[in-house]
């Protein structure tokens, strides 16, 4: 008897144990549409440039082409719906995570992790924050540290002159006319431009 009770005590203890622990949340279902867009990342973070975001229909995957060469990573997901419950880029909540390659002496690998905010009405673009970190040895001691910055995608045809553009793209100003003949082009070859 005296066993069956301690049984059932365990039997007791650990189904309270596992009540009171907090269950990960269920996995985010996405209803997104096919979705492509165009885009100039301004040289905030990485070096920017012409990128294309894709989504994928029924899933929280995106893939960004030229995201090697600007220098973010290549894919990501979404990772909530926007105020007015969809799935699409101008309502932000997605994000980007992998490696990317700096062109430093040697060239150097770092995980970035990036997240996309709303559209800003006032300035069209998307605004774009991203993270990394930076580790140095010095032999005896190591350290590392985050490094955050901040970017905006415009649409191609929408690049304002006083974009940054540190990183000689054309975004704007003088340099701006055989980038937005390009910007052109690219935005048309584009399925739909939306």
């Amino acid at each position: 008897m005296k066993t069956a009770l301690a049984a059932l005590g365990v039997v007791v203890a650990v189904a309270t144990y596992l009540g009171c622990t907090p269950s990960s949340p269920p996995a985010l279902e996405c209803d997104a549409k096919a979705e492509t867009k165009a885009y100039f990342l301004t040289s905030g973070c990485g070096v920017g440039g012409l990128i294309t975001i894709s989504t994928v229909p029924g899933s929280c995957a995106l893939t960004v082409d030229g995201g090697y060469v600007a220098q973010i990573p290549s894919v990501g997901a979404f990772t909530g719906a926007g105020a007015d419950g969809t799935f699409t880029l101008e309502n932000g909540n997605w994000g980007l995570s992998g490696t990317v390659r700096y062109a430093f002496h040697p060239p150097v690998d770092e995980t970035v992790n990036c997240s996309a905010s709303p559209l800003d009405v006032d300035s069209g673009a998307l605004p774009l924050a991203c993270s990394d970190e930076i580790c140095s040895d010095d032999g005896e001691d190591s350290s590392c540290e985050d490094q955050l910055c901040t970017a905006d995608l415009f649409p191609p045809n929408a690049v304002p002159t006083s974009a940054d553009d540190s990183g000689g793209l054309g975004l704007g100003g003088d340099d701006d006319d055989d980038a937005s003949a390009d910007a052109g082009s690219a935005d048309a070859s584009v399925d739909g431009g939306t």
